[in-house]
């Protein structure tokens, strides 16, 4: 089966898909400015520390996926 997609759908989704990536990226630059700060690490409870390396690691994996999908657009 062959559908076509209207380039209208296709600019939409792209759209999207680029203030997602934005959105993520700009995560992505504030959980690294957190988890660079040695203050930060010295000071917060390893809950803390370790909820946010996992945000960061959840942030990477995201960028990863839409920058695929951007791709494929």
């Amino acid at each position: 089966i062959n559908i076509e997609i209207s380039d209208e759908v296709k600019n939409n989704e792209k759209e999207k898909l680029l203030l997602a990536f934005e959105k993520v990226k700009f995560e992505l630059k504030r959980s690294e400015s957190i988890l660079s700060n040695q203050k930060f690490i010295e000071n917060a409870s390893t809950e803390k520390v370790n909820e946010e390396r996992n945000k960061y690691e959840n942030y990477q994996k995201q960028y990863k996926e839409i920058k695929e999908k951007l791709e494929k657009v």
